[in-house]
């Protein structure tokens, strides 16, 4: 803590103080540095400043894409912009395919979290699958629900729908619920108004 409240007021005026020290030493000295990689670039999306986002992906670009330093430095990224994505400057295309391939599967499902709230169509096609795909373990399954809160197109609330609404585990029927009550229309409400005698009393309440 008192680390953090050493190094926060600094960030923003000088965003490089802390890329060394994470690509030299970030992963001797986790879990610390993830949580101070997390923690700064949360602060650089609060910042609202889109270069502040180029300077996160540089920094995710210089690592190994199978580091365990990036999925703390994509978790930054994804909670920063809940409500309101905060697109980069620079293309995104490369970066995300490498870190779709990547051998960790925690950067994998933020790469494709991420590639969603910015747009890019095969990660969102991705995340759907994913939210469809009763093989997966559930544990997988609600991270690609989540990894929709900040998706309102027609493909993604008909998906969390189908989700809603089926004999999935009741866990991600809740999750799936309130992801809409967050990014659904008028026409979600009515359609799961239709289908409440469906819904079990666990459900219901969500």
């Amino acid at each position: 803590f008192l680390l953090w409240m050493a190094l926060e007021p600094n960030l923003l005026y000088d965003p490089n103080i802390t890329e060394d020290w994470f690509q030299e030493k970030g992963e001797r000295f986790l879990p610390l540095s993830g949580k101070l990689a997390y923690k700064t670039v949360r602060r650089f999306c609060d910042a609202r400043k889109d270069w502040l986002v180029d300077k996160t992906l540089e920094l995710v670009a210089s690592l190994d894409s199978a580091s365990p330093m990036i999925p703390h430095l994509l978790d930054g990224l994804i909670d920063g912009q809940r409500g309101k994505a905060l697109a980069p400057t620079q293309p995104t295309e490369a970066l995300l395919r490498k870190l779709q391939a990547s051998s960790n599967p925690a950067t994998v499902a933020k790469a494709r979290q991420l590639g969603a709230m910015w747009g890019d169509v095969g990660a969102l096609r991705a995340l759907l699958a994913r939210v469809a795909d009763a093989a997966l373990p559930e544990s997988e399954r609600l991270e690609a629900v989540q990894g929709l809160r900040n998706q309102r197109g027609e493909d993604a609330r008909k998906a969390l729908l189908a989700l809603a609404v089926s004999d999935a585990p009741e866990t991600l029927r809740v999750a799936a619920i309130r992801v809409q009550a967050e990014t659904g229309n008028d026409a979600t409400g009515r359609e799961m108004a239709g289908r409440w005698k469906t819904l079990t009393p666990t459900v219901r309440p969500a």
